[in-house]
C-alpha cells in the first residue's frame, strides 16, 4: 500500500514544460500547414464537384 509520503516524491507533470506545447508555441510547422491547405482545397474540389454535377 502506497503512503501520501511516498506518492509526493513522484515528479509531477507540468503542462507547460512539455515538449509539445513548447513546439507549439512556435507556430504551426511546414507539414501542418501544408496538410491544412490541401485538405481545404479537398474539401473546396469536392464542392466544385457537387455543385456542378449535382
Amino acid at each position: 500500500m502506497m503512503k501520501t509520503k511516498e506518492f509526493d516524491s513522484y515528479p509531477r507533470l507540468d503542462a507547460r514544460r512539455s515538449k509539445r506545447s513548447r513546439r507549439s508555441a512556435d507556430g504551426p510547422n511546414f507539414r501542418a500547414a501544408f496538410l491544412g491547405a490541401v485538405c481545404v482545397a479537398g474539401v473546396f474540389g469536392v464542392l466544385t464537384l457537387l455543385y456542378h454535377f449535382g
